[in-house]
């Protein structure tokens, strides 16, 4: 089948090729399509079909324009038992579909190699050239059949394969898309009817023979339609294939970083029209968007964060949000963290968007061992160094919010390199609640005490926490703060007022940016029950005790009316401790959720039972109809009871608002 628009000056090397075909011609067709207005095609295709009476050359007119409809069009109209197709710019060597057809069996689609080039159209055609992307990745199977996600590039275009007619019917292309659509057809293809693919060896002289013209695929315009906005749409229609076939998963996967690639191509030429990019990927609701193939080469910032692999707490999120709330594209550096049971890959995706290399360190083995510390600080400089020789000194760096060795390292790129700006994320205090531990006096502890030196700061006598917030406070350019309280408690324990004048001045309070959120898949109770969730992350908190007593001190009929969701990593434990109680009713013990999915939850619940407050409590108290959330250190026995029973006699009113 060849497909044509207004291809009257370029169809005669494509049916010229068709003519000299090793296949009889009593066993194949020519089908050409010719869409959109009125135009000298139909002319050159009659004229080609008297010139080779032994050809069955069928012409069908379309008035309606766009390859989809023209492709589907075609095949409801093709009679042979297999199809090929052969864009109007392009031709095929002459033993093309004798041999594809020798190769072609039950679950087998045979692919030939293909011969790219840039010319004017009067190359010869048996001048071949397989220096080209789909090339180089087939020659490695020429003569194998393998999995088709070995070849996602023989499956990325529409060219080049033969594949039963009745198959191909069994889909159509979407006329929706303006490009790409080849991408969305092969996949769902590949997830109805499995197959293999059989590359055709180097010897049987067969090639796909593409021209790469002016307006072809591969010299479009590099403009925000073409390039953008035509790959969301691919990317949104990709998305809508479901599979769970491991093998068409990776081939949509590597389809997507196709899509994505392309977009990256307009970013490299305009990295300020990136955030356009993120709000019409957010607009279509697109959740598989592989950001960081279309983030490639944009980092121009660098964020420090400890834990990079989120888990119930806030270490990983809390950076997270913070990057996201930037909006700018950073490359990231991490610490690989694997002491904890549940993980939460949520986490990764909150800020997915804006970020370019990742590279995880395994440097950190205690958030108060200056060893740990140092480690993770001179792995970070040298893997700095190395990402700042591809692409030139970083603008600003970011560090923090939930581990002294974001800070420390941070001090000493900023040491190394006085003009980068040094942004220091200062919205979880506790992190430098470090008091035991002396400030370090080794190699990196002596660069940090020299520049502390030189801004004038003289060191007191003090613990590791102290001394990285007095070189934070000293050294970075700017510092932001979650909230004001947070700001005046850590200037209250800085004893050099200059230095604490230099922080009010260079400091800001930055909101916390909503985060895209895992719909959980757990219920609760429903209108007319309170709800209450309560977290054990780090084993069973015997103040869970005082509610239970509480609940069972509750009249019967208001116990009915209680429900207690306890997340706990003591799962076994608490399931054994609620059924001896006789509370199986009223407590549902279950094993902790990811916090992105709790943040998911809480939407739908009365209250949030923590340990303590902090960044955890305010990121519940942000959202949207946000819980009432209690802490086990502020909350007794006694205030347990009057809070809830204030909550019974207010459900009415609070499961309307639900509702």
């Amino acid at each position: 089948m060849v497909t044509t628009y207004d291809g009257a000056d370029r169809i005669g090397r494509c049916l010229d090729s068709l003519a000299t075909q090793t296949l009889p011609p009593e066993r194949f067709e020519v089908l050409v399509v010719q869409n959109g207005p009125p135009c000298a095609t139909p002319a050159v295709v009659r004229e080609f079909a008297r010139a080779h009476p032994s050809l069955q050359v069928r012409l069908v007119e379309l008035s309606q324009g766009g390859l989809g409809h023209a492709r589907n069009v075609g095949l409801g109209a093709a009679r042979g038992s297999y199809v090929t197709y052969v864009d109007d710019d392009d031709w095929i060597t002459p033993p093309f579909l004798e041999v594809l057809l020798r190769h072609a069996r039950e679950g087998v689609v045979p692919v030939a190699l293909v011969s790219a080039r840039h010319d004017d159209g009067t190359a010869p055609i048996g001048d071949l050239d397989f220096d080209n992307y789909a090339s180089r990745r087939l020659l490695p199977y020429a003569g194998r059949t393998v999995s088709s996600d070995k070849v996602v590039a023989a499956i990325s275009f529409n060219a080049g394969k033969l594949l039963p007619t009745r198959i191909a019917r069994s889909l159509r292309y979407d006329e929706n898309l303006r490009s790409g659509e080849d991408f969305v057809y092969w996949l769902e293809l590949l997830n109805r009817h499995p197959f293999r693919l059989h590359v055709v060896s180097t010897e049987e002289q067969v090639a796909y023979c593409r021209s790469l013209r002016e307006g072809s695929l591969g010299r479009q315009s590099a403009d925000y339609e073409f390039l953008v906005t035509q790959r969301l749409d691919c990317l949104a229609a990709l998305e809508r294939v479901e599979t769970e076939d491991p093998v068409v998963a990776r081939v949509a996967h590597l389809m997507r970083v196709g899509q994505a690639e392309w977009m990256n191509r307009y970013l490299r030429e305009r990295p300020d029209e990136h955030h356009r990019v993120v709000l019409d990927a957010r607009g279509r609701g697109l959740a598989r968007v592989p950001w960081r193939s279309a983030n490639q080469g944009l980092g121009r910032d660098l964020t420090l964060m400890c834990t990079v692999s989120g888990h119930l707490d806030t270490s990983a999120l809390l950076p997270a949000i913070r990057l996201r709330g930037r909006a700018v594209v950073s490359d990231v550096i991490g610490n690989e963290d694997g002491e904890f049971a549940v993980l939460d890959r949520g986490s990764d995706r909150v800020a997915e968007e804006f970020v370019d290399r990742r590279r995880l360190l395994d440097a950190v083995s205690g958030a108060d061992r200056w060893s740990s510390i140092s480690r993770f600080a001179w792995q970070v400089e040298e893997q700095a160094a190395a990402w700042e020789k591809d692409k030139g000194a970083y603008r600003r760096v970011h560090s923090g919010p939930t581990a002294l060795a974001t800070h420390a390292a941070a001090a000493l790129l900023k040491v190394r390199r006085p003009e980068r700006l040094w942004v220091a994320d200062l919205s979880d205090p506790g992190a430098f609640a470090v008091d035991d531990t002396p400030a370090p006096e080794d190699a990196l502890g002596r660069e940090l005490r020299r520049a502390l030196h030189e801004q004038g700061v003289e060191l007191p006598e003090c613990g590791l926490g102290e001394f990285v917030q007095l070189v934070t406070f000293a050294l970075a350019d700017q510092l932001s703060f979650g909230e004001r309280e947070g700001l005046e408690a850590m200037l209250a324990d800085c004893r050099d007022s200059a230095l604490a004048d230099r922080v009010r001045l260079l400091s800001r309070v930055d909101e916390l940016t909503s985060v895209p959120l895992v719909e959980s898949t757990y219920d609760v109770s429903g209108s007319g029950v309170i709800d209450i969730c309560h977290l054990e992350p780090w084993g069973s908190d015997p103040r869970l005790g005082d509610l239970m007593d509480v609940v069972r001190r509750t009249a019967p009929r208001d116990r009915r009316r209680i429900r207690v969701h306890v997340f706990t990593s003591d799962w076994d434990q608490r399931r054994l401790e609620v059924t001896r109680a006789g509370l199986g009713d009223v407590f549902a013990v279950r094993p902790l959720v990811p916090l992105t999915e709790l943040l998911s939850l809480a939407r739908h619940l009365d209250v949030v039972l923590l340990h303590e407050g902090g960044q955890l409590a305010r990121m519940i108290s942000a959202g949207q109809h946000p819980p009432q959330v209690w802490t086990m250190q502020d909350t007794d026995a006694p205030g347990f009871e009057r809070r809830l029973r204030d909550l019974l006699d207010q459900s009415g009113a609070r499961a309307a608002l639900r509702s």
